[in-house]
């Protein structure tokens, strides 16, 4: 080689070395940057799915909610409604053997809820299952123990084909052979979880999860039928009672680098279940200590005096609920569930109570109206009345025969339901539901006029807030039959 090319090798062969090491960083540094960009994608895809997972959960908590102030107040729960209509309505919308849609959806029209409520986080139906047939909770009184005795000296049998408690209150409760809650009897309805059967269950929730396959869609139209067969178990009806062959599967999400449509041991659904007794406990139906000796006599029904007149509006401030006995507060929440106010002479005292928290007030130290909260009452939205929650009247020594309730609304819409009672009973025909109407903040919208179809006494109305509603009552009258009640 020539001398003078010598020295300008050595160059070119530095400046390649140098390129190449150039080259090789840029590589690690594009593929770091992949790593990274990889690891943020899957970390929000990961982030999303479990709060997906979160969302779906709370409305199962809510539609759990609704089931118990169902069954407490009807002492049964309502059938599934049909998967391919919109209406949110039980089929049949009444106490009933068999269900008509038994591998239905959540029926939330019945149940007091908003469409909302009973979709998951995907946007589907979330799917219901009930137990019903003749021992099961869709009949009459089917999720009720209250004519069970506790302790019984002579028990009997509860007798076929309902096997429920008896007006005699010989029946016991059970667990137990020849009790209410008798397995061979009630044996509900079955959930698989992990590899053990769990039995007696009184409804299933089903989210057929991020695949969706089996899941009902709003408009009418049903997702592809899964072929995995632990999810195909939870589209399916249960077994028809009594036999108790079906189950359904809780088990562990199985789904990394596994076809939903092909893969048989693929599993992303999400349950929610409870017990028959866990249920009627929640209820508030659950069975009691009876006198022995026989049926205890009915409890003395309250004064027939019936209210003459239309006495005025009864305004729920602050000072109204310490008419009768003194209420300690903490801001807003009264720390109580029921208490009683002195309406006056035309009217009596009257029992308030709340179901689903204690009851509330709208603004301290002055509150003007009432709500119910659980938790978190410092402001309008927690402390007014929303969701399952309800508050009731009972007159103590009077009967009326139309009622009024004037409502302040957090939102610029409001509807309620009012239940009529007699004696602690529902009346025939005595629900009203209202239509959704406008509401101005601050001012009091009346519900006026409002009686059982058809008309008789009452001694108790239930206020409850019917879909997104939340509201605070203000206002109560209760009227004659034959006066304008405004």
């Amino acid at each position: 080689m020539h001398p003078i090319l010598r020295p300008l090798t050595s160059c070119r062969a530095r400046r390649l070395r140098q390129l190449g090491g150039a080259l090789l960083a840029m590589v690690a540094t594009l593929l770091v940057a992949a790593s990274a960009t990889l690891a943020i994608r899957m970390a929000a895809q990961v982030g999303d799915r479990t709060e997906r997972f979160v969302q779906t959960q709370s409305h199962m908590q809510r539609i759990r909610l609704s089931l118990h102030a169902f069954a407490a107040s009807h002492g049964r729960l309502p059938c599934p409604a049909n998967g391919a209509l919109d209406t949110g309505a039980a089929a049949p919308n009444a106490a009933t053997t068999l269900c008509t849609s038994r591998d239905g959806t959540v029926p939330w029209a019945t149940l007091g809820l908003s469409p909302d409520d009973a979709l998951d986080a995907w946007g589907r139906k979330i799917s219901y299952r009930v137990y019903d047939g003749a021992a099961g909770m869709t009949p009459l009184q089917g999720a009720s123990m209250t004519d069970c005795d506790t302790v019984e000296a002579a028990p009997v049998a509860p007798v076929g084909p309902d096997f429920q408690c008896t007006a005699g209150h010989d029946v016991m409760p059970g667990p137990g052979v020849n009790a209410y809650l008798d397995p061979t009897h009630r044996p509900g309805i079955t959930v698989r979880v992990g590899a053990v059967n769990q039995n007696q269950m009184a409804w299933v929730l089903v989210s057929h999860g991020v695949s969706g396959h089996g899941a009902w869609l709003t408009g009418g139209n049903r997702m592809a039928i899964p072929v995995s067969p632990d999810e195909l178990a939870n589209t399916q009806a249960p077994s028809t009672p009594p036999a108790a062959t079906h189950f359904y599967v809780q088990r562990e999400e199985n789904v990394v680098n596994l076809d939903p449509a092909s893969a048989p041991t693929h599993f992303d659904d999400l349950l929610m279940f409870e017990r028959i007794d866990t249920l009627i406990r929640a209820a508030g139906r659950q069975a009691r200590d009876w006198p022995d000796g026989g049926p205890p006599p009915p409890p003395p029904p309250p004064s027939v005096t019936p209210i003459v007149g239309a006495p005025a509006g009864i305004n729920l401030n602050t000072s109204m609920l310490n008419s009768v006995t003194p209420v300690s507060y903490s801001g807003r929440d009264t720390n109580v569930a029921n208490l009683n106010i002195n309406a006056g002479a035309d009217v009596g005292e009257v029992t308030i109570s709340a179901t689903g928290g204690n009851i509330t007030r709208n603004g301290v130290p002055t509150g003007s109206a009432i709500g119910v909260c659980s938790s978190g009452c410092g402001n309008d939205n927690n402390s007014s009345m929303s969701g399952t929650e309800a508050l009731s009247f009972k007159l103590q020594n009077k009967t009326a025969g139309k009622f009024a309730v004037g409502v302040l609304s957090v939102d610029p819409t409001v509807a309620i339901s009012v239940t009529f009672r007699l004696n602690g009973i529902d009346l025939p025909g005595g629900v009203y539901v209202s239509p959704l109407v406008s509401a101005s903040s601050g001012t009091i919208r009346v519900f006026a006029n409002l009686a059982p179809t058809p008309a008789a006494q009452f001694d108790e109305v239930v206020v409850r807030p019917q879909g997104t509603s939340h509201l605070f009552i203000a206002t109560i009258r209760f009227c004659a039959s034959a006066e304008v009640c405004n």
